[in-house]
């Protein structure tokens, strides 16, 4: 699905309105009558007495003035308060706001009050089945004020809340909270899901979101483009075919996984299992001698490799260089701890010319700290690499504090993946990925239950067996393994709650997403 940012979305209707001739007003009624499907089912709509609307001054308050219509129309009483003065009402907005008042509508007007005076206006107005959020819309730009602030507090205190288009205070690019929010039940966003409803903070409050198609020509959608894809079980499954009759685990791939430590093994064994469940070939851990002997009688099929040793052996770098030659994509990082022997070997995968490279945890923090990036610039130029960071990573590799990570994940990960030549996951409650191309993705499918150790290791094997077995776009790749990562952590926490979901779960999950998207 694709995901729009507000300015997009403006421009889709503007090139509709005045390009193609397709009235403004005409827009607005299509969205109203969407919204109001969209109001009826999620609120179970013969048990619907009375709904009422906070309707703001412009074209977000003139969808409210309609939908109040509408919904009179199906019996249901409507009731508009406005925080802004209706005879003040321009265009498309005011046309609504003077049929409403010729049809007899009951209509409150608040715009005269002052902000400290609203509460009480509020609390007596009757009560109401449903609220609907048509106060802000996406334009707004700075944060929430005056009368708003105590309208968005009483709507916050109601049972049942539909937000017209986003929730009024939430920003429609980066999903930050502009002051104040409002907490929606569910959200009817028009002609097209905006990219902060996709982030957190903001996709928490937009509830269950239900874009509507308002009539947006294709010629308009294709001319003005979308802001990134969002990685849902439709665009995941539209991206994997199952296997030729004709196949064997050469054609599978082969993939080496550099990882692991004494105190770590757990990693090592995790970044295989990811890999195993997720299509991978052939499998080899480089690891240190102590972790070689557990992976065997851990996971059959892996094969185990002594690649590292602290100090450093010229000789294991030697090992790591010919199994470098020989595989089609390495995954590095996981338990692998920051000490001279781990960088030894981080600089050998960097001297390679191995296919496909994911670079993950300590990995990271080696390229942060040690190494830099440089040198993954130069290897980049003929290799396909990935980064895993989580957000303190993706600090240390932007050299910024990770609240500022946190704030604008999108812009972070598309600064990371332009300056390094990487695709980058940022992984996150929302996971982005992004491509040096400037291609962005966000990933609709995981759950709180995999904030636990081990699930990222999981995600650089299935990270790098899709690019393993694939010769395609690395960019759908990489998105297919982390939308497949998250789902099989839903299907885990359907079993094992969100508190006693474990990376070993979730691994064993894999097999049947892939088997379900296939």
């Amino acid at each position: 699905m694709e995901l729009l940012t507000p300015e997009q979305m403006r421009e889709m209707d503007r090139q509709t309105i005045k390009e193609i001739g397709m009235p403004g007003i005409v827009l607005m009624e299509r969205a109203s009558l969407g919204a109001v499907e969209v109001l009826l089912e999620h609120a179970s709509g013969p048990s619907i007495e009375r709904v009422g609307f906070l309707c703001g001054g412009g074209n977000n308050g003139g969808d409210g003035l309609a939908m109040a219509r509408l919904l009179s129309q199906h019996g249901v009483q409507a009731l508009v308060v406005l925080m802004s003065e209706g005879e003040g009402l321009e265009g498309d907005a005011r046309i609504n706001y003077d049929i409403a008042r010729e049809l007899g509508l009951e209509i409150h007007e608040y715009g005269d009050l002052d902000p400290e005076d609203v509460p009480e206006a509020l609390a007596a107005l009757p009560d109401c089945d449903v609220w609907c959020d048509a106060l802000l819309g996406t334009g707004l730009t700075g944060d929430v004020r005056g009368r708003y602030v105590p309208a968005i507090e009483f709507l916050n205190q109601r049972d049942t809340v539909l937000a017209v288009d986003i929730p009024s205070g939430l920003d429609g690019t980066n999903g930050q909270i502009m002051g104040t929010c409002v907490d929606a039940d569910a959200t009817a966003t028009f002609g097209g899901v905006k990219l902060g409803q996709t982030l957190y903070p903001g996709r928490q409050h937009c509830g269950d979101l239900h874009p509507v198609e308002i009539g947006i020509p294709d010629r308009v959608r294709r001319e003005v483009g979308a802001r990134a894809e969002w990685l849902d079980a439709s665009w995941a499954s539209a991206r994997i075919e199952p296997r030729p009759p004709v196949y064997h685990k050469g054609a599978a791939g082969r993939l080496l996984a550099v990882a692991g430590s004494h105190e770590k093994t757990g990693a090592a064994l995790l970044v295989a299992r990811g890999a195993l469940s997720s299509g991978a070939g052939l499998i080899t851990v480089g690891t240190t001698a102590p972790v070689v002997e557990r992976i065997a009688p851990t996971i059959n099929e892996a094969m185990a490799a002594e690649v590292i040793a602290e100090p450093p052996a010229p000789e294991l770098d030697e090992r790591l260089e010919g199994l470098l030659d020989a595989v089609d994509t390495v995954a590095v990082g996981p338990g692998l701890e920051t000490h001279e022997g781990a960088e030894h070997a981080v600089r050998t995968i960097l001297d390679s010319s191995v296919s496909r490279a994911v670079f993950d945890a300590d990995a990271l923090n080696l390229l942060a700290h040690t190494i830099g990036l440089e040198p993954l610039r130069e290897f980049n130029r003929r290799t396909t690499t990935v980064l895993t960071p989580h957000p303190g990573e993706m600090g240390r590799l932007c050299d910024c504090e990770t609240q500022e990570v946190l704030d604008a994940p999108v812009a972070h990960a598309e600064q990371l993946a332009s300056s390094s030549g990487s695709i980058v996951v940022l992984k996150m409650a929302a996971t982005v990925v992004a491509a040096p191309d400037g291609r962005i993705a966000i990933n609709r499918s995981g759950n709180p239950g995999m904030a636990t150790g081990g699930t990222g290791d999981v995600l650089a094997g299935v990270v790098a067996a899709r690019l393993t077995e694939s010769s395609g776009d690395a960019f759908e790749d990489v998105g297919l393994a982390v939308y497949a990562h998250g789902a099989a952590g839903d299907a885990a926490a359907e079993e094992a709650g969100h508190r006693g979901l474990g990376a070993t779960d979730l691994a064993d999950r894999l097999s049947d997403v892939w088997q379900r998207l296939e």
